[in-house]
């Protein structure tokens, strides 16, 4: 057989026994219930013995024949008063057959034959047609009471017979018995494996959270570095000297007694029969709880957190080797860390041979778990003596290879890397791996030279992406720093997918580019094969060829985003990191089984695809090796210690989920940014709008039904524009633009944000209307329009005066135009041009080339200190560091006025916005000019526009009885000259005196946009951030070291600028990724 390394012999006399599973599916199984069926090889009289037992353990036989003679009528005679029932299966062609009916009809009495029990294979039938003819007969066979006999049963069954049972040799029993010890006391799998497999009470998760609360200090708070560090190591130390929580327990000490006391042989057989024994006791426990689960969830119905909290202990339900070991790991540990704190004497220890025992189970094809699957964690002391150990054994010839499988949970990882090299990764259905276990593969003498290596390390990990994980706060960090780590430890990584998904691959790679960009840095640059499982249709390789070609866009996209984060790495596409090529790095495997399990056979085009992929992988290592030296283990152990050091020092690239949903969120922040301030300058407007209005109103009329009218129009206009940003923010995420799928979990940040937005707009647009409230009840505008009503008086009194001199004076026509002017517009139009130039700076300075670094927070926070590096201003670096809030304020303020100083463009709003003003003065006058009330139809069409006084609207009303129909044309012909002397007047205002009196101003929303929280800055709210910041950092710190004015001088501040540095980086890895603020967070 190719790739086999023995020939195929089957013995006459051996007896081969397989299994009958009905799926639980009526038109698909042949029989109701299970059994057990056994073929003896060779015939029954030369193998009298074997038979013998097979009609003892039976419930019927069937008796394959041609012809039946004298000597088999009396063996089978012999068989008279058994309890099995005999069947008898003849060819259509019977040598004989007059001898053979004859003795049949002898041993119908004998046997209990009947009608049914002779089976003839007639030439009318068809093969199919005699099977099915069969299927009948075990079928009304089944309808009977059966024998039902364990495997122990019929090992006593042959034991009477003198037949050998191989448990019965002193070496099984004996692992046997001190199995059946350890098993006797597991009823309950989840409490046994909590009380007698680790350390008690949750200890292992307190241990693991306080080392890498040691390395990311991301409880530190305003504490001091050294101290906060000071801190953990005691707590550290102190939950592992607990009283007694670091003894061993009673399962374990029989556990490590097994395996240290037995011989080789023994220690063989007490691993299959822990292995036999635990699996079965599991699945008797997975069996019942399963059945509570229905139980209880039909009872409390649809609620998934009584589902979430039922279904805990069907996920800690599975017991194998594999936790014993992870306990020994667990203890081992504990000890080594007293000892290395001098709370237990090197001479008191109990554990030190433990890392031989597990070498040895390596050496014989054991895995060794590299990361503890309860807890995320690498007991680095354990694997690292278990490994010098393993080294110390193989004489320091341990050159490996190291081949890693990484994909989502359920793909047949484990089933692929046992197929391909022999190994025995656990595997079955809802019993998935946890953690990552590594296996040696010796590989052959005569071809050690060839390939390069003496070992071949495979790791095996848990799935990316697990559904039972997928919701808790840190899952992605989780599946993060374990694709970090198995990629930075390979040569070859199998990156396994099921089926030719192309989103699940994209969702694969989304977590381990970064850790190939990494790679590529340190020149580890990993081969990656793609492995696209359960692919049924023959022409799939074809077929996807194409989408291999179209799924490099994406990919390419995701590279070069990641690259942009990555300082030192030039921007890349995809082919840069992993050299894959579409043809011969994509692998089309289908499913393992032919047909629906579990009586389906293994599918052969599974295992031929499965042994291509081997040859290629073998080809690769051939080449591989050549062109790089490979570790040894003491070079591999100590890169395992480098790089787990390295992912709990840095937490910033794996809470992110990956750098590329850091980049698409930082455009869509970017765009957010966009809709937030349209949002706010729409609001300023009809704010600006509504109090333009209240303020032209008499008190009188400004009631509490207009008021409720206006509050009521605010909060429409307010929701309306909150759904204007929520349907741009659901069009950009739908249209898939920059990939933004990607962050389109985020959508609920900025749904909040929009929300919070519209509740500031809200009682900012309450704090405005009672200011114009305030205004209208002032005692000098009570007495403007107590003038006012006067002047309506004395309006009709003087009519008939002035009708006596309107031919006399009629000099005061012009007069009264002019005043109208100066007195009513003009204070109008400037008041118009305050209340618009502060949301027109804002929106002006935004699209300027001087807005790109206020775009986001981010942005802004990095173009500062960019600036302050280029300028080597340290004086801004102190403030910045002391006081980020005031700098910012500074920072805005100065650079608006410098900007608008050097460019003048506030002149050029000033004039455009007068310009609009006037224009809406015109076109009140032309359509105002055929009212009869002239003015106050005029005042009617500029009451939301323009603040107007009423008393001196009045006094103008007073005048202008002269001519009423040429006072619009002649306010027309007045206002070119207003314009001006209004542009005049604003032309002798400095840029600082205008912003000081604009009624919003540029500074203060251009920080709220930039500003955020405020809280932990610069390291909270952008990606990547502390790469940038640490690199600034340097550089000032460098250039002071140089500087030599700063020499010996300020040292008390310099050195309260390192420990704040020194804070600030020791809390960028915690703070600087993945934890996004929600981009109105405190503005409220």
């Amino acid at each position: 057989m190719e790739s086999g390394n023995l020939p195929r012999e089957i013995a006459d006399g051996l007896v081969e026994i397989s299994w009958y599973f009905p799926a639980g599916r009526e038109n698909l199984d042949l029989f109701p219930d299970p059994f057990a069926v056994t073929n003896l090889r060779g015939d029954i009289e030369s193998h009298w013995l074997q038979f013998s037992f097979l009609t003892e353990v039976s419930s019927a036989v069937f008796i394959v024949t041609e012809s039946i003679n004298e000597r088999q009528y009396a063996l089978l005679s012999s068989l008279q008063g058994s309890a099995t029932k005999y069947y008898f299966i003849f060819n259509c062609k019977i040598e004989k057959p007059e001898e053979t009916l004859q003795f049949l009809y002898k041993l119908e009495s004998v046997l209990k034959l009947d009608k049914l029990s002779v089976l003839m294979r007639e030439n009318t039938l068809n093969h199919a047609q005699f099977v099915e003819k069969l299927q009948l007969t075990i079928g009304s066979l089944m309808e009977s009471s059966l024998k039902r006999a364990s495997v122990a049963d019929m090992a006593a069954i042959a034991r009477e017979l003198g037949i050998r049972v191989d448990e019965d040799c002193e070496e099984c029993q004996s692992a046997s018995k001190r199995v059946a010890g350890i098993t006797a006391e597991i009823k309950d799998v989840a409490k046994y494996k909590r009380e007698m497999l680790r350390l008690p009470g949750g200890l292992c998760k307190k241990l693991a959270k306080a080392e890498k609360e040691l390395f990311r200090m991301q409880r530190q708070g305003d504490a001091a570095t050294g101290l906060h560090a000071s801190q953990q190591r005691e707590e550290r130390l102190d939950l592992y000297t607990q009283p007694d929580k670091c003894e061993l327990t009673d399962g374990m000490v029989k556990f490590i007694t097994g395996l240290g006391k037995l011989s080789q042989v023994e220690t063989h057989y007490f691993l299959k029969w822990m292995k036999y024994h635990l699996g079965r006791i599991a699945q008797g426990n997975l069996s019942s709880l399963q059945a509570d689960y229905k139980e209880k969830c039909h009872v409390r119905g649809d609620d998934p957190q009584h589902r979430a909290k039922l279904h805990e202990p069907i996920s800690s339900s599975s017991l194998g080797v594999e936790h014993f070991m992870r306990g020994l790991g667990q203890f081992y540990e504990a000890e080594c860390a007293m000892v290395k704190e001098v709370k237990k004497l090197k001479t008191q220890r109990q554990l030190i041979h433990l890392p031989g025992i597990a070498a040895d189970l390596m050496l014989e094809g054991f895995p060794l778990e590299l990361i503890d699957g309860d807890v995320s964690n690498i007991p680095l002391q354990w694997v690292t003596d278990v490994l010098t150990q393993l080294h110390a054994k193989l004489g320091g010839r341990s050159r490996m290879l190291v081949l890693t499988v990484l994909g989502g949970q359920s793909t047949g990882k484990s089933t692929l890397l046992n197929t391909m090299f022999g190994l025995q990764f656990a595997v079955s259905s809802g019993r998935c791996t946890r953690g990552a276990f590594m296996s040696l593969i010796k590989v052959a003498e005569n071809f050690q030279q060839e390939l390069g290596c003496d070992f071949i390390l495979v790791i095996d990990t848990e799935g990316l992406k697990a559904p039972k994980l997928a919701k808790l706060e840190d899952s992605y960090q989780h599946d993060n720093e374990l694709a970090t780590l198995v990629i930075g430890l390979s040569d070859i990584t199998i990156v396994n997918m099921a089926m030719e998904n192309a989103t699940e691959m994209k969702g694969v790679l989304q977590i381990t580019l970064d850790t190939l960009l990494k790679m590529k840095k340190i020149r580890q640059h990993p081969n990656c094969q793609f492995v696209h499982q359960n692919i049924s249709d023959v022409s799939a390789h074809e077929q996807n060829t194409g989408d291999g070609y179209q799924l490099l866009e994406p990919l390419d996209e995701m590279t070069i985003a990641a690259a942009c984060t990555e300082k030192g790495i030039r921007k890349t596409k995809f082919p840069g990191i992993i050299h894959n090529d579409a043809e011969k790095h994509n692998w089309y495997i289908p499913g393992l089984w032919h047909g629906v399990p579990p009586m389906a056979p293994v599918n052969m085009g599974y295992s031929e695809s499965v042994f291509e992929l081997k040859k290629y992988l073998i080809e690769f290592m051939r080449r591989y090796s050549s062109s790089r030296p490979l570790k040894d283990i003491p070079q591999f152990s100590e890169w395992v210690r480098s790089l787990w050091n390295a992912i709990k020092h840095s937490n910033s690239t794996f809470s992110l989920r990956n750098s590329f949903v850091a980049h698409t969120y930082n455009q869509l922040f970017t765009k957010y940014s966009e809709w937030e301030w349209d949002f706010r300058k729409e609001m300023h407007l009809w704010v600006s709008e509504q109090e333009t209005f209240i303020q032209n109103q008499p008190q009188a009329e400004v009631d509490h039904v207009a008021l409720s009218r206006l509050n009521h129009e605010t909060w429409q206009k307010l929701q309306q524009e909150e759904r204007r940003v929520l349907d741009c923010l659901q069009n950009y995420i739908g249209s898939g633009a920059a990939n933004v799928l990607l962050t389109g979990q985020y959508r609920e940040d900025f749904i909040r944000s929009t929300n919070g937005l519209t509740k500031e707009l809200g009682r900012y647009w309450l704090r405005k209307c009672e200011e114009a409230l305030d205004n209208q009840s002032s005692p000098e505008r009570l007495n403007h329009q107590i003038q006012a009503v006067n002047m309506k008086t004395m309006k009709g009194k003087a009519d008939g005066l002035l009708g006596h001199c309107r031919k006399r004076n009629l000099s005061t026509f012009p007069k009264g135009i002019r005043i109208f002017c100066e007195a009513c517009l003009r204070p109008a139009l400037v008041d118009y041009v305050n209340r618009m130039l502060g949301i027109k700076i804002v929106d002006n300075f935004r699209k300027s080339a001087q807005g790109i670094g206020y775009g986001n927070r981010s942005f802004f926070q990095f173009w500062m200190l960019s600036r302050l590096l280029e300028e080597m201003n340290f004086d801004g670096y102190v403030k910045y560091i002391n006081n980020y809030e005031e700098f910012a304020k500074t920072w805005i303020w100065t650079h608006l006025l410098d900007h608008y100083k050097e460019t003048r463009g506030v002149e050029d709003l000033e004039r455009e916005l007068l310009a609009t003003g006037i224009k809406k003065i015109r076109d009140a006058l032309e359509n105002s000019k055929t009212q009869t009330d002239f003015l106050g139809s005029f005042f009617k069409y500029l009451q939301r526009d323009l603040v107007i006084s009423r008393d001196r609207l009045a006094r103008i009303q007073l005048i202008n009885t002269t001519n009423p129909n040429l006072f619009p044309i002649a306010v027309q012909d007045f206002l070119p000259a207003l314009e001006q002397a209004i542009l005049s007047q604003f032309k002798d205002l400095d840029v600082e005196s205008k912003f000081s009196i604009l009624s919003l101003k540029p500074q203060e929303e251009i920080f709220k946009h930039v500003f955020g929280c405020g809280k932990c800055c610069p390291f909270y709210s952008s990606y990547k951030t502390s790469n940038y910041w640490k690199f600034v950092f340097k550089a000032f710190n460098q250039q002071f070291a140089r500087d030599s004015k700063w020499r010996g001088k300020n040292d008390s501040l310099l050195q309260l600028l390192k420990d704040k540095v020194e804070l600030w980086l020791a809390k960028a890895d915690q703070q600087g990724s993945g934890k996004y603020v929600a981009p109105s967070q405190g503005m409220e």
